[in-house]
Parts: structure tokens; C-alpha cells; sequence
């Protein structure tokens, strides 16, 4: 059995139980925010992986078939939910520190000139507002595959996800701009 988690409180909690759910939360939450904290190794990030892995215990406890198995389950679930959470901010960090790095340099007139690619005439115009009308991530994805030739593999390496996402990300942010031109 897992330590404070008797089966009989996890059936009560499953059945919706609040006070259940109350003892079994602070029977584990020194040992759930530990492992939030050994992942994240950010006092800050641990504490809101502590409450993501309760929110999301309690929403999917009804899916738990070993109740004596509660302990083991709830710090797997804690340990991905802290993962995901480091792995995000790392993936939003490269993807803000990029974004900045090369619409800055569009913007100072640099390598990655925004202005010269798209002209420097009206219809140019329309499209930089187009452009700069979309949001960051799928902003940097057309820069990155349309403007700088990037290929889907090297974008998706660079922003953490997978091909499919990005092309979907790129048709998206295209079909966003087209309509926004053809007004």
C-alpha cells in the first residue's frame, strides 16, 4: 500500500467524497510538490505543478483501478505534469528568444529583413501588416519556412513539436494572411 492513501479513502474520493479528498491531498502534497521540485528544480514552477498534478488527480481519478496504488500513480502523474511544464517553458523560451532575435532584426533592417522581402511598395505594406497581424508562434513559422526557406523538420526541431504540427501551423497562418489581403 501506499503510505497515508488507504484504499478506503481513494474509493471514497473516487465516489466524490470532498473531505476524502481533502486528507488524501494533504497526506501527499509535501511529497507531490518534492517531486515537482526535484524536476523543476524552481520553488515557483513546483508549487503551480503541485496544484496542476491535484487538479488533474481528482479529475481523472475515476480512471484509477488499484486504489492501494494511489501514492505511485498520483507521483507518476505529478512527475509528467512537471516535465511537460519544463519542457513548455523551454519550448516557449527558444520560441520567444528566436522570435525576438530575428523580428528584431527585421525590424532594425538586419539579415532577416522583413522589408526587403516583402517590398517595400504598398502591396509589400499589406503584407507586413498581414504578417505582423498573426500570432508570434505562427508568425516566426512563415518567417522562418516561407521567408528564410526553412524546411518543416528543421522548424519543428527548433520550436519542440513535430512536422505535422508546424505544416498545420503554416497553412493556417497563410490562409489567415490570404484572407486577410484579399479584404
Amino acid at each position: 500500500m501506499d503510505g497515508d492513501a488507504t484504499p478506503d479513502l481513494v474509493r471514497s474520493a473516487q465516489q466524490g467524497d470532498l473531505a476524502a479528498r481533502e486528507t488524501l491531498a494533504r497526506a501527499w502534497v509535501r511529497r507531490v510538490h518534492g517531486m515537482a521540485l526535484a524536476v523543476s528544480r524552481d520553488r515557483d514552477e513546483a508549487d503551480d505543478a503541485t496544484q496542476d498534478a491535484f487538479v488533474r488527480a481528482f479529475e481523472r481519478l475515476h480512471t484509477l483501478r488499484r486504489p492501494e496504488r494511489f501514492g505511485s500513480w498520483l507521483l507518476t502523474l505529478t512527475r509528467r505534469i512537471a516535465l511537460d511544464r519544463l519542457r513548455a517553458g523551454r519550448r516557449r523560451g527558444a520560441l520567444h528568444a528566436a522570435a525576438r532575435a530575428t523580428v528584431g532584426a527585421a525590424h532594425a533592417g538586419g539579415a532577416g529583413d522583413v522589408a526587403g522581402v516583402f517590398g517595400g511598395d504598398a502591396d509589400g505594406d499589406a503584407v507586413r501588416r498581414a504578417w505582423a497581424a498573426l500570432p508570434e508562434r505562427e508568425r516566426v513559422v512563415v518567417l522562418w519556412s516561407v521567408i528564410d526557406g526553412a524546411t518543416l523538420r528543421d522548424i519543428a526541431a527548433w520550436l519542440g513539436t513535430n512536422k505535422s504540427r508546424v505544416d498545420r501551423l503554416r497553412r493556417k497562418a497563410l490562409d489567415q494572411m490570404r484572407k486577410e489581403l484579399e479584404s
